[in-house]
């Protein structure tokens, strides 16, 4: 069993006009994953895949029966991402603790043992809606590494010093969810 998650809301957002037209195709890409398997059986993602054109289709996702975390894209006939989501398949199902509705997990983590890399979840760049992995390590700041469908791939780093234009970043951090933008004073 799969999902079909609704391609309409890349045109539902502050970007302004409609990214994907009503009946123009469309294509998808694994972004990234955590997960060695890649796209099998074995991984996060069994399997992923356009259904239907224009505005009106979905992204199809089906899970495997392994755990991690994968970034799906939409992209255009121009080959520029429109919209992506994230994909989270966890060994057991998160579960609500405590009275005030924290999960027993951060958002991404694969398992809820004290210690581990693979607790230590996802992160979030503020006012995006992508995420990044964690570290590989609890006791250093080793990038985990991430899986294309042929290879692998690392987050790009790109800085945006004072002054320089604000206009269209979302638009821009939308169509390219593997890059990371900071001020000069955040890289040390």
């Amino acid at each position: 069993i799969g999902i079909l998650i609704p391609v309409v809301r890349c045109n539902h957002s502050d970007l302004g006009a409609s990214r994907l037209g009503s009946t123009e195709a469309f294509t998808s890409q694994l972004v990234w994953t955590d997960n060695p398997n890649r796209v099998a059986v074995n991984s996060a993602v069994r399997k992923y895949g356009p259904v239907g054109t224009g505005s009106g289709g979905y992204l199809y996702v089906k899970p495997g029966a392994g755990t991690g975390n994968a970034v799906i894209a939409i992209k255009n006939t121009s080959d520029q991402i429109l919209w992506s989501w994230h994909a989270w398949v966890c060994s057991d199902k998160p579960v609500v603790s405590g009275t005030k509705g924290f999960m027993d997990r951060n958002l991404g983590a694969t398992t809820k043992t004290p210690g581990l890399p693979s607790t230590l979840g996802l992160h979030y760049e503020w006012g995006r809606k992508d995420p990044f992995p964690g570290s590989a390590s609890i006791t250093s700041s080793v990038e985990r590494t991430l899986y294309t469908e042929t290879g692998t791939v690392q987050i790009k780093i790109e800085i945006v010093g004072e002054g320089d234009s604000t206009t269209g970043n979302l638009d821009i951090a939308v169509a390219n969810p593997l890059t990371y933008y900071c001020g000069p004073d955040a890289i040390q």
